[in-house]
């Protein structure tokens, strides 16, 4: 099973581990005719699973009877036959011919406990799709055409917030037992993102829909959007990038790490360090590194640099080089931090060590040669 992204979009003011979590869970597929659904961790019985009967109760009208595309269909509901299982409430459209499921509406009860979420309610929607078997023989399977999850749950967003999370999906041009074209599929991926997924124009999105966004949802881009256009929010996201990264982005280019501007040492007395650093908006390929320090104390200039050169994203294939004169440890503990960093000046543990001059070069090749499986070729001179 492969999935190839071909387009991805998603406007948020900030990320909250809370909303992480339960879009996770949001997206999950469901599939009616599983004995069991997954839903936030837990597993709840389909309302037509093999032992259904134990643990559901039904309600058929024979008189109601649905034409849907012109194929006489019927409605059952059903509940739970005891108060706190793991069971759904809801009903069904059933094909009268074939007894497929056509549609089907369900939601959790209220004596489920599922902690902060208040509840819970998903629809799904099948057409019956020809195909032909092995040998030729002409069969209708029935496909999901849409779907839709809505959740409401208290949750740490801000006081007195409740959070509403609706999900929609909808499918087109599904095909069984046809032949696929081998490109389609990655060794080393299972879900592969194109390099193009996220720099679509709004035209792009407006094309490929299948339906047209709601008033309500259109709502959402907009008010966003117009959120991320005010000064305030554009100087509290630059200052929190900056200081998450280190970093601090000018253009193709970037500026840091902060950490690492001033320090101290017995040999160099205070250190003083400027680097450069390219971001993606220089190349998707390659970056560049590079950076240039002095000592007050032995009034010497270190520099250093790197290049990081990306030949194949699949398969992975990288190479880089990298090289530095400069005062350093000759070997480091995991535990140990690195001299040449601004929390030193406030290390109350006092470590005696040796710093040397160090001049090294060294070249690394990465090699994915199997899928999750990298080997490296170092070659280095120090």
């Amino acid at each position: 099973v492969v999935e190839r992204v071909k387009g991805q979009k998603m406007t948020m003011l900030r990320d909250n581990p809370v909303i992480t979590e339960l879009m996770s869970n949001a997206n999950q597929h469901f599939n009616i005719y599983e004995n069991m659904l997954t839903l936030m961790g837990r597993n709840f019985i389909s309302p037509i699973a093999d032992y259904g009967l134990s643990a559901y109760h039904y309600d058929l009208n024979q008189f109601d009877t649905l034409y849907i595309d012109g194929m006489p269909h019927f409605t059952m509901k059903f509940k739970p036959k005891r108060r706190g299982e793991n069971a759904f409430t809801g009903k069904m459209t059933v094909n009268i011919t074939n007894y497929a499921i056509s549609s089907v509406e369900a939601i959790i009860p209220d004596d489920v406990n599922l902690g902060f979420i208040r509840d819970v309610q998903f629809v799904q929607e099948y057409i019956p799709l020809p195909h032909k078997d092995g040998d030729d023989t002409l069969l209708i399977s029935y496909v999901p055409s849409k779907e839709s999850l809505k959740m409401r749950f208290n949750a740490n967003i801000g006081k007195g917030a409740m959070l509403v999370l609706r999900k929609s999906r909808s499918y087109e041009k599904q095909r069984i037992n046809e032949p696929i074209d081998e490109r389609v599929f990655d060794p080393y991926k299972t879900t592969v993102v194109e390099d193009s997924a996220y720099l679509h124009s709004e035209e792009y999105w407006d094309s490929v829909r299948h339906e047209q966004l709601l008033t309500t949802e259109q709502g959402i881009y907009d008010m966003v959007d117009s959120l991320k256009r005010t000064s305030k929010y554009k100087v509290i996201k630059y200052t929190i990038s900056t200081l998450g990264s280190g970093y601090a982005k000018f253009g193709p280019v970037s500026f840091g790490h902060i950490a690492t501007v001033f320090s101290r040492n017995q040999v160099e007395g205070w250190r003083f360090r400027a680097g450069l650093l390219t971001n993606r908006d220089f190349s998707e390929r390659m970056q560049l590194f590079g950076y240039v320090a002095y000592g007050l104390g032995d009034n010497r200039f270190k520099y250093g640099g790197r290049m990081i050169f990306i030949i194949s994203k699949r398969p992975w294939h990288k190479l880089t080089f990298f090289g530095r004169t400069d005062v350093d440890l000759m070997s480091r503990h995991a535990e140990e931090m690195d001299r040449d960093n601004v929390f030193t000046i406030v290390q109350k543990k006092r470590v005696e060590q040796r710093l040397y001059n160090i001049a090294e070069f060294k070249t690394v090749y990465d090699n994915e040669f199997y899928k999750d499986l990298t080997s490296y070729l170092t070659l280095q001179y120090r």
